[in-house]
């Protein structure tokens, strides 16, 4: 005997006392069971589960990570439960995180089919943005007999814009700087230049005349404070000995300190200004440095807010046709501030993220780093984000290695793009002194990171790299905040096209 019912979230088909007395009673058994994978010889009921709430569950890849749905929206989920062994369903319920129990189907024992399918919605979106855990039970006739299944939904708000990232010719020029950013830079690097003669700057470098590489905003938890310079030494300085001027995060701002360090090379250096005082605040050595002794009066406390992307977080896609995915890798949502760096590399050819980890870990990238999250949305469906650890160099001489996350559907391994046919999305950024060298520590410099692997793939591998190719709408402009000193945006907004043999 087989049951086939359609109702909404919530709603109890069987509503005799003896029904719902029994579902409550096997509680403490179905709580238990609802963790316990199905597919046992010894469970009484095999359980089937579909619709689209069961296609937008979170997933896990090959190496374990979470491939989460992003749900914005109430949807279907269709169970089945099937008896073994001559095993009834007496009842069949869920429930969402600790919430109620919401029976759906329930019987006396003299009805009670041997199969039963129920759809319905449980209302997901009441309980807000989040990680949501919906269980499924199923209770027989006997104490014995109970089974269970789990589902991990994400819901969130609504979904980013949509758009379409264009070729540029590689000469292509950044995007406008935002009004006032001349102003800034002359004052910047005016003031700088008088540090560097008769300045705190004039004891680090001595006669060397640095060179400005990127000049940017410095902010304080948002609000512009000032500029930031990352300047590089004609020539590296050996055995440097000082004692700077740093800062610690402070309501107003920043609080002033000094700090004291050793670079046995010295190479560039990362120097902030204060335009309201018209001075050097804080001075450090860069990605391309050595120290050996990073002695701060105070040691920074980590971030209170991490500095969030420039731009809203949109998703981009290739082609017309093409599959889309967003701009940012980051934080399994949408904000701003959940971002961590920039996409700005595109695998083509004979692209998976498989494919590509094999061949860099043979020439040396084997160590990994933090999983963040890149969201991804197919011809059909919700949303979904792919987390990556990423492949890291080792450490260099300076404490520095370059760290790529790659990024496509777990299923297949990489996107299918009418246009650029298989496609891998990676992001590329620098860590220095992350688990190894002496502080100060940075994260960043992402156009320095996809330009030094795109001479790698180029070099040592003979891949096609063409640089700079296609704009993605997510430049940030060199620039950091004092609440989070240790990220350094750095993007032009236009991806590496790399071809993979």
């Amino acid at each position: 005997m087989t049951s086939r019912m359609t109702l909404a979230s919530g709603v109890i088909l069987a509503t005799s006392a003896a029904a719902v007395a029994a579902w409550t009673l096997g509680g403490a058994a179905v709580a238990r069971v609802v963790t316990t994978p199905l597919g046992l010889s010894e469970d009484p009921f095999r359980i089937t589960l579909s619709g689209p709430l069961w296609r937008d569950r979170t997933l896990r890849d090959r190496e374990g990570r979470r491939d989460i749905a992003y749900v914005t929206r109430d949807e279907p989920l269709t169970v089945t439960a099937a008896g073994r062994d001559g095993a009834r369903v007496s009842a069949l319920g869920y429930r969402v995180d600790r919430g109620p129990i919401h029976v759906l189907s329930a019987c006396s024992a003299a009805s009670c089919p041997s199969s039963t399918t129920v759809t319905t919605t449980p209302k997901l979106r009441q309980l807000g943005p989040g990680t949501h855990r919906v269980g499924i039970a199923v209770k027989g006739r006997g104490a014995a007999q109970t089974a269970g299944r789990t589902l991990e939904v994400t819901v969130g708000d609504r979904l980013p814009p949509l758009h379409e990232g264009e070729p540029v010719p590689a000469t292509a020029s950044s995007a406008a700087p935002a009004p006032g950013f001349g102003t800034l830079l002359r004052r910047t690097r005016a003031i700088i230049r008088r540090d560097i003669r008769s300045g705190v700057l004039r004891g680090v470098v001595g006669s060397a005349a640095p060179r400005f590489v990127q000049i940017g905003e410095l902010r304080a938890d948002g609000r512009p404070l000032g500029g930031t310079a990352l300047l590089a030494l004609p020539v590296a300085l050996r055995g440097v000995r000082a004692t700077v001027p740093g800062y610690v995060s402070a309501a107003a701002g920043y609080r002033p300190q000094l700090v004291s360090f050793t670079a046995p090379r010295l190479s560039d250096l990362l120097v902030d200004v204060d335009l309201r005082r018209s001075k050097v605040i804080a001075v450090q050595p860069g990605p391309r440095s050595q120290t050996s002794q990073w002695a701060p009066q105070q040691p920074l406390a980590p971030p209170a807010a991490t500095d969030a992307s420039r731009r809203a977080p949109a998703l981009v896609r290739l082609s017309e046709a093409g599959p889309a995915f967003l701009a940012y890798d980051g934080a399994p949502d949408f904000m701003a501030g959940g971002r961590d760096w920039p996409v700005s590399l595109i695998f083509t050819g004979h692209a998976s993220v498989g494919a590509i980890k094999h061949v860099l870990r043979s020439i040396g990238f084997t160590r990994t780093g933090h999983t963040r999250y890149l969201a991804y949305r197919p011809s059909s469906g919700s949303p979904r984000f792919d987390g990556d650890r990423g492949l890291k160099t080792p450490c260099d001489g300076d404490g520095t290695d370059v760290h790529l996350r790659l990024y496509a559907p777990p299923a297949t391994d990489r996107f299918s793009d009418p246009e650029y046919g298989s496609v891998v999305v990676g992001t590329a950024h620098l860590d220095r002194a992350d688990g190894c060298s002496t502080a100060p520590t940075l994260f960043g410099f992402s156009e320095d990171a996809e330009r030094q692997i795109a001479d790698i793939v180029a070099t040592r591998l003979g891949w096609r790299v063409q640089r700079s190719r296609l704009a993605l709408g997510n430049a940030e402009g060199y620039r950091r905040d004092s609440t989070d000193s240790g990220r350094v945006w750095w993007s032009d907004g236009r991806a590496t096209l790399i071809t993979v043999p």
